[in-house]
C-alpha cells in the first residue's frame, strides 16, 4: 500500500505544484498587467502635458503671427492702392501725352499758315515792286485768306495748350 500511497501522495504533490506554478503565472500577469497600466498611464499623463505645452506654444506662435497678418493684409491693400493710382497715372499720362502732341502739332500747323502768309507778302511785295498793275486786288485775297489761315491756326494753339494744361494740371493731382 505504500506504493499506492506514494501514488497518491505523488498526484498530490504533482496536483499542488501545478497549482503553485498557475498561481505564480496568474501573479506574473497580474504584476505585467499592473506593470503595462502603469507605464500606458504615465505615457498617456506624457502625452496630456506634451499637447498642452504644443498647445501653449500654438497659442504663443499664432499671437506672434497676427501682426504678420496684419502687415500683410495693409502691404496688399496698399498694393492694390498702388495699381488703381499707377493705371490713374497711366491714364492721365496718356492724355496728357496726347494733349501735349496736338499742341506740337497746332503750333507747327501756325508755324506753316504763317509761312504762307509771308510767302503771299512777300510775292505781293515783288509784283508792287516790278510794277505790275493790279497787285492789291490779288494781295487782298490772298493775303485775307492767308491771315484767316493764321488766326485759325492761333485759335487751334489756344485750345490746345487750355486742353493740355488741363490734361497736366489732372496729372499733377493723380501723383499727388
Amino acid at each position: 500500500m505504500s506504493s499506492g500511497a506514494s501514488v497518491v501522495g505523488s498526484d498530490d504533490r504533482m496536483n499542488q505544484v501545478k497549482l503553485a506554478r498557475r498561481e505564480r503565472r496568474r501573479r506574473r500577469r497580474s504584476t505585467t498587467l499592473l506593470v503595462v497600466t502603469i507605464v500606458a498611464a504615465v505615457v498617456a499623463v506624457a502625452c496630456v502635458g506634451a499637447a498642452f505645452v504644443v498647445r501653449s506654444d500654438t497659442t504663443e506662435v499664432r499671437s506672434q503671427a497676427e501682426p504678420v497678418h496684419q502687415q500683410l493684409r495693409e502691404v496688399a491693400a496698399n498694393a492694390v492702392d498702388a495699381e488703381r493710382r499707377l493705371a490713374t497715372l497711366r491714364e492721365k499720362s496718356q492724355t496728357a501725352t496726347t494733349a501735349l502732341v496736338a499742341v506740337l502739332a497746332a503750333f507747327q500747323a501756325q508755324v506753316d499758315a504763317s509761312n504762307t502768309a509771308v510767302d503771299a507778302a512777300n510775292q505781293a511785295v515783288d509784283q508792287y515792286n516790278n510794277g505790275q498793275a493790279g497787285v492789291g486786288d490779288a494781295f487782298r485775297a490772298v493775303g485775307d485768306a492767308a491771315v484767316a489761315a493764321v488766326v485759325e491756326r492761333t485759335t487751334a494753339v489756344s485750345t490746345a495748350v487750355a486742353q493740355a494744361k488741363t490734361a497736366l494740371t489732372e496729372l499733377a493731382a493723380a501723383s499727388g
